[in-house]
C-alpha cells in the first residue's frame, strides 16, 4: 500500500475522512435522490470517474486495490453516526437558551404589573431566542464538528483494520 493511501487509512488532520463530494453523495444516496452505484475508490470510496486511474483523495491506484461499485453500509452507518453525533451540541445549545428565555420571560410575567410583564417578556423571550440559535449556530456547530470527527475518525479507523483483516484474509 502506498503512503498515500496509508494516510487515507488512518487521515490527520490535514485530510478530512470524508471530502464534500463524497458527503453530498452519501446525503443523496441515504435520501433516495441518487442509486448506490458507480465506481469508487476501494480504500476511501471517494467516486472515481471511469477515465481516472488513480484515487485523488488517497491516492491509491487501482492497480493496488481494485475500485469497488458500490460503498459499504458501514460508511453510511459512520456517516450518520457522524451526522447525529454533530447534531447534539447545536439542537442542546438552541433548546437550552429556548428554555431559558422561556423561563426569563414567565418570571417577568410574575414579577412585573400586568402591562409591564407583557412589554417586557415579549422583547425577553425574543432576545433569548435569537441569542439561543447564535450560540447554536456557531459555539454548538464548532464543539458539534469536532465531537463528530472523533468518532469518525474512531469509527473509521476500526473499519479500515476490520476490512484489511478480511481482505488479507481472502
Amino acid at each position: 500500500m502506498s503512503p498515500a493511501a496509508d494516510d487515507a487509512a488512518s487521515p490527520g488532520e490535514q485530510a478530512p475522512i470524508f471530502l464534500a463530494r463524497l458527503q453530498t453523495l452519501l446525503e443523496d444516496i441515504l435520501q433516495g435522490r441518487a442509486p448506490n452505484a458507480g465506481r469508487f475508490c476501494a480504500n476511501c470510496y471517494n467516486p472515481l470517474p471511469d477515465d481516472v486511474a488513480q484515487c485523488g483523495h488517497c491516492g491509491l491506484s487501482a492497480a493496488q486495490r481494485p475500485p469497488v461499485r458500490h460503498i459499504p453500509r458501514e460508511v453510511f452507518a459512520m456517516f450518520r453516526a457522524q451526522r447525529l453525533r454533530e447534531a447534539i451540541p447545536v439542537r442542546s445549545l438552541a433548546w437550552g437558551g429556548l428554555a431559558a428565555g422561556l423561563s426569563l420571560a414567565l418570571f417577568l410575567m410574575v414579577v412585573l404589573p400586568f402591562w409591564w410583564n407583557v412589554a417586557a417578556s415579549v422583547p425577553t423571550f425574543g432576545v433569548c431566542y435569537v441569542a439561543a440559535a447564535n450560540i447554536a449556530n456557531s459555539l454548538g456547530d464548532a464543539i458539534g464538528y469536532r465531537w463528530g470527527q472523533r468518532l469518525l475518525e474512531q469509527r473509521w479507523r476500526k473499519f479500515v483494520q476490520a476490512r484489511d483483516k478480511r481482505n488479507a484474509a481472502s
